[in-house]
């Protein structure tokens, strides 16, 4: 269901069209609570991993490329298996790769980013795209290539959970600290 959000075709303000942002819910069951992951890093020297369907694209205020349903259920399902390997995970969305992995660290454990990437990449808006913080690298690696099933599924290993810093190359290192007062 659409629980909040402009979702009317009508929405304008002083002529101007206002884009829709529905948000949407979902209900399930869960057979227990014991291997759900956070939104946040939990341990220090976890590998962080990016996986990004390479479907539609969003560029603000909109979709670009073709939906195929058959895919998105398809990367719904591999990101539900590969989660019981993670201690946490980030959806992204507003402000980028870099805003979902500051937001990870708003209970103190930082990362330490080693694969470079555009200043775009790292603050564009994607669609579809998860971050995960695992323990064991290779067993997550090894069952994404096995569940991936050849669809268009980007899988990035970009570095290390580390204590008290964020860091991103070629920027300046943040303390925890700061980016808790600035959230």
């Amino acid at each position: 269901p659409i629980v909040s959000g402009n979702v009317s075709f009508y929405n304008e303000t002083q002529g101007q069209s206002i884009v829709s942002t529905p948000a949407t819910g979902v209900v399930g069951l869960c057979s227990g609570l014991e291997n759900l992951p956070t939104d946040t890093f939990q341990k220090e020297n976890e590998t962080i991993f990016s996986l990004r369907w390479l479907g539609p694209v969003f560029e603000y205020p909109h979709f670009a490329g073709d939906f195929d349903l058959a895919e998105a259920a398809h990367f719904i399902d591999l990101i539900r298996g590969l989660s019981p390997l993670a201690s946490g995970t980030q959806v992204i969305g507003q402000g980028g790769l870099a805003a979902g992995l500051a937001k990870m660290c708003l209970d103190g454990m930082g990362c330490e980013i080693e694969t470079h990437l555009s200043k775009e990449r790292w603050l564009r808006e994607m669609m579809y795209e998860v971050i995960f913080s695992v323990n064991d690298a290779e067993a997550f690696e090894a069952h994404f290539q096995k569940a991936k099933d050849n669809q268009k599924i980007e899988i990035i290993r970009l570095g290390k959970t580390k204590k008290d810093i964020f860091q991103i190359p070629g920027e300046s290192a943040l303390s925890i600290q700061k980016i808790t007062d600035v959230y």
